[in-house]
């Protein structure tokens, strides 16, 4: 029947409220609704009427009651639950608490999250952590700030990430003390509520930025949860302004002071104790002041120029025209030490009256610009050094590539012409030479911008130094013998036979000193090559390499930049000697690399001695050298090979070299054209794939990935090898990686490529 009457009044509200229990008992169902707070009576009614509609119904619900006109209204909770009665009526039970206090700690928690978030206009960005479940909620912030910070999932990862930021080491090692997420709590349990942090970070400009970061610590009471809320400003500004304040009230100063324009009388506001004049015998007088200063100048002329500079009349005729004028002068201290002074004076009033000067002191400025001056002038002559070798080295290697290309085109030419079959055979010959000497002399240039990038890593492997060492001597033979150069190994003194290192970089090392010693080497000369083992300890090996010539030798001055990029020494002697003047350079690099050092000796006209000391890893003796298999000669006769090459004179090229050892060639100019013919073939139409690397549509990669996952038969099985320009090692391990099966390298070496398809078809059919 919506009949509402009180059972029982606890008697302490009675009493606060001023009412008896038993008026408040009395209280029909009209008044009672009276009491509901007027946009929220509605709401409640309803709660009722909910609660009689549903089986088992229990419920809660918070609403104002009105209290008195003076004091407004008050929070209260109600519990109610319903019970069905014996006669099947209804009736609901309903327990009201106050819930006032709790309902104000809510409404000011939101009140002050809502202000915090709502940051002002330097805020950086804002973030809401739970400190006592360690939880951080997503913040917000468009600054560069913010972005470092985002995806912090606990409090302590995005506390973490805020020391990380912070420039000076010692001050994130303070946050992180101070600042952790135990320490904040801890700090709340204190009784300290608000916190800041201020420090120094680079923004991604590289510039260093004053950041503070705030941290308002309250109880969330809804859950009881403490709760933090952190958010950063830019008070670059700000702390900036506070240290020049700080300079001007003396931490900077000397001294500072007034003096009146008209009487000369100074006022002292500032004296540290830094500086002649004494708190307890001030100067009275500016003239007073300037004499007693000017007792500590460096010199008698330096005191004159002082006195005249900072006069009175002086000081006042300078700023006639200007707001503040600055005189720096050089002077001693009480232990002798030469110090750099700057007075600075300005008037401090519009009716010019009095001027304040002051003194601060510019020592470590002034040593600091001097260095720097220094420093720029090293620069200077460095740069200017850097760009004469540059200079030399372009002059060089224009020089030296336009001997072999000179060639190359002087010997095409000649052999067009020539009627003769041996004519014409001679000077493709010499063509070839000198194609070799042109590659040799952009192999060197490419690989010092290599090793110069860091783009160069060791691959140790177990190696057979013996081997190795013949093998160098083999490929350096030729010109030994094309000279009659008489050539000696001393190796009875060297170590282990089997160690781990590269062995590509090794060669490479053992053969630019090798062929610089017979390059520098006349006639009939001699060149030799001593290995030695220094010591072997903890598994490794020491070797001594030495090479020695007793060819034309170098000067003194050239000895000290033989290992620089783009040196050579050009005299009458060394003319008509090629070359680019990176092999040292290379080499040089390469030892460096390999963790050891070259030495380099060298007499004008008696010879050259070049000294390398490299560690090795001792290898196990048992552990196969380099393999040496007899394989037959590389026959490719009757194979049908698939050539995808963009380029028509390399097409041509690699096309005739098949042709030749009688090989069937199909052609694409690019790799999707190679993709759609080798897709469309039939299982045995082709043997193997020859695939450049850089083409239009498609590049050799990616039509390389679409063969091996296309639905051919021979998709997983068919040999491909890349033939590229690209010829360093990452671009050998990109061609595997792809995919493919073997790389060589551009210009190619029929050779090679002949037995390279021999060795890929035949281990399929393996």
């Amino acid at each position: 029947n919506g009949i509402m009457s009180i059972a029982a009044v606890n008697r302490y509200l009675s009493g606060k409220k001023k009412v008896t229990a038993e008026s408040l008992m009395e209280m029909s169902t009209e008044d009672m609704i009276s009491l509901i707070f007027p946009e929220d009576r509605q709401e409640a009614v309803s709660f009722f009427q909910s609660l009689f509609a549903n089986d088992n119904a229990s419920g809660e619900f918070t609403y104002r009651v009105i209290a008195n006109k003076s004091c407004g209204y008050q929070w209260y909770h109600c519990s109610a639950i319903k019970d069905t009665q014996k006669d099947g009526s209804s009736l609901i039970y309903a327990v009201y608490t106050d819930a006032t206090y709790q309902k104000v700690k809510e409404e000011d928690f939101n009140r002050i999250i809502r202000e915090l978030i709502a940051t002002g206009p330097n805020s950086l960005c804002t973030f809401r952590l739970n400190l006592t479940r360690n939880i951080c909620v997503d913040g917000h912030g468009a600054s560069d700030y913010v972005r470092k910070l985002r995806g912090s999932h606990t409090a302590d990862e995005l506390l973490e990430k805020v020391a990380s930021m912070v420039n000076d080491e010692r001050d994130a090692d303070k946050f992180r003390r101070k600042y952790n997420r135990l320490e904040l709590l801890e700090s709340f349990r204190h009784g300290d509520k608000c916190l800041s942090a201020t420090y120094r970070c680079l923004t991604d400009k590289g510039e260093l930025h004053w950041t503070t970061t705030f941290f308002h610590i309250l109880q969330n009471p809804y859950t009881e949860d403490i709760e933090a809320i952190a958010y950063s400003a830019d008070s670059d500004r700000h702390r900036k302004k506070e240290e020049i304040i700080a300079a001007v009230t003396g931490e900077e100063y000397d001294y500072i002071g007034l003096v009146d324009v008209t009487t000369g009388q100074v006022s002292f506001y500032y004296l540290s104790d830094r500086n002649a004049l004494s708190k307890n015998t001030i100067p009275s007088t500016y003239d007073q002041t300037t004499g007693l200063l000017s007792e500590h100048m460096l010199s008698e002329e330096g005191r004159q120029h002082y006195l005249m500079s900072v006069s009175l009349p002086n000081v006042i005729e300078k700023l006639t025209d200007k707001p503040v004028y600055r005189y720096a002068y050089s002077c001693r201290n009480d232990r002798g030490e030469r110090l750099r002074k700057q007075v600075k004076f300005r008037y401090i009033e519009s009716d010019r009256r009095e001027i304040m000067f002051s003194r601060s002191d510019v020592t470590a400025t002034f040593e600091h610009e001097e260095a720097y001056a220094a420093q720029l002038r090293m620069a200077l002559l460095d740069a200017e050094k850097a760009n004469e070798m540059k200079t030399d080295f372009l002059g060089n290697v224009s020089h030296d590539m336009r001997t072999p290309l000179n060639a190359i085109l002087g010997y095409g030419s000649l052999a067009l012409a020539a009627d003769g079959v041996k004519e014409k055979d001679d000077f493709l010959r010499k063509i070839g030479v000198a194609g070799n000497i042109l590659l040799s002399l952009i192999n060197d240039t490419l690989d010092l911008q290599k090793i110069e990038n860091g783009a160069v890593t060791l691959k140790p492997e177990p190696i057979n130094m013996n081997v190795m060492i013949n093998d160098v001597v083999a490929s350096v033979r030729p010109l030994m013998d094309k000279k009659h150069i008489n050539f000696t190994i001393d190796s009875v003194k060297a170590g282990i036979d089997t160690v781990n290192a590269d062995a590509v970089r090794m060669r490479q090392i053992l053969i630019n000193l090798l062929s610089n010693a017979v390059k520098f080497t006349p006639d009939g000369g001699k060149v030799g090559l001593g290995i030695e083992c220094c010591a072997v300890e903890n598994g490794r090996v020491r070797e001594k390499i030495v090479v020695r010539d007793n060819g034309i030798g170098m000067t003194r001055e050239f000895q000290e930049k033989i290992f620089e990029p783009f040196a050579q020494e050009r005299t009458k002697e060394t003319a008509h000697i090629g070359g680019s003047g990176l092999g040292m350079t290379i080499t040089k690099r390469l030892v460096d690399i390999m963790g050891g050092r070259i030495e380099a000796e060298s007499k004008l006209g008696q010879g050259t001695v070049f000294t390398v000391y490299l560690d090795f890893e001792q290898a196990d003796e048992k552990t196969p050298d380099t393999v040496r298999t007899c394989i037959k000669a590389a026959d490719i006769s009757g194979m049908n090979i698939l050539l995808c090459e963009d380029n028509a004179m390399n097409l041509e090229i690699a096309k005739r070299i098949l042709v030749m050892n009688h090989a069937s060639v199909v052609t694409a100019r690019d790799g999707k054209e190679g993709y759609q013919k080798f897709v469309a073939s039939q299982p045995d139409d082709f043997d193997i794939i020859l695939m450049d690397i850089r083409m239009p549509n498609m590049d050799g990669y990616t039509a390389t990935k679409k063969i091996r996952s296309s639905g051919h038969p021979r998709a997983q099985t068919i040999p491909i090898m890349a033939m590229s320009a690209d010829a360093y090692a990452s671009d050998v391990d990109k061609s595997i990686a792809s995919g493919m099966n073997g790389h060589i390298s551009k210009p190619i070496d029929p050779g090679k490529m002949i037995s390279e398809i021999a060795r890929l078809t035949d281990a399929e059919k393996r």
